[in-house]
């Protein structure tokens, strides 16, 4: 038995270099790294505004981002705006817009690629006329370029927009309102209280298509400071109820409810 023991312990010795070989070889995934910018950066009402993110992975550029969108909102205002960015090449996703009211806005770009996800939020002043911003700021309208008020009921919301509640909370759903039916989907929700990520909350996505009396329900994790993912598989093509429920302690119970279509 002495025996088999050194034959077996000279078998482990030999086979550790061969381990920490394999371990050495192993590719350790590289961040994206984004940088934003926007143009012109104090633009004037009705001009139109560039938004940009560059985005790399250690030296070379990502040209097949998954997802680049920017939310948009005035200080003050609940509704947020989302615009989905194009690749213009070289690592560079645009997108334009402009606003029909000055004041101080928002701008957080989200970009999902090569299985890592980032964000970051700047802050841009929209002038009057006269290069001058109101008092009354907080008043206007995010989602319009024309100068008019937009239609802030229930039934006129843009799907994605934010759902503001008595606690402070506001819920942004991020995914597109069309999905793909017999595949998994990524649900994303980003989770604020006030102008800060609502950070180690207890996220869920309930789900169900059309009239179905059974709802599934999916966890969601934490990929980045306020925003939780989750993959959920969708059998069948239909318009499907999204009901975002966000917990946090014993007195933090909220909830958004969306609808998407699966093709």
């Amino acid at each position: 038995m002495k025996s088999w023991n050194r034959v077996w312990l000279a078998v482990a010795i030999m086979l550790l270099p061969a381990c920490g070989k394999e371990e050495a070889n192993l590719e350790v995934p590289v961040p994206i790294q984004v940088s934003s910018e926007i143009n012109p950066s104090a633009p004037e009402t009705g001009q139109p505004v560039t938004f940009s993110v560059t985005v790399k992975q250690g030296e070379a550029t990502v040209d097949d981002a998954k997802e680049v969108r920017f939310e948009l909102w005035q200080e003050g205002q609940e509704e947020h705006a989302f615009v989905d960015a194009k690749s213009k090449g070289d690592g560079v996703y645009e997108a334009e817009k402009s606003f029909a009211q000055p004041g101080t806005y928002h701008m957080m770009y989200h970009v999902t690629a090569r299985g890592f996800h980032s964000m970051d939020k700047q802050q841009f002043s929209v002038m009057g006329a006269e290069g001058e911003q109101p008092e009354d700021q907080g008043k206007g309208d995010v989602s319009a370029g024309t100068g008019q008020e937009a239609d802030h009921s229930e039934e006129h919301a843009a799907p994605g927009s934010e759902h503001q509640h008595s606690s402070g909370i506001a819920i942004h759903f991020l995914t597109s309102d069309e999905i793909t039916a017999k595949q998994v989907n990524t649900f994303k929700a980003h989770i604020q209280q006030g102008e800060d990520s609502l950070r180690e909350a207890t996220v869920r996505f309930e789900y169900w298509r059309g009239d179905e009396e059974q709802h599934q329900f999916v966890d969601a994790t934490e990929a980045d400071p306020g925003v939780y993912q989750a993959d959920v598989p969708i059998s069948s093509p239909g318009v499907y109820t999204v009901v975002v429920h966000v917990e946090k302690g014993d007195q933090l119970h909220e909830h958004k409810e969306v609808t998407v279509q699966a093709k």
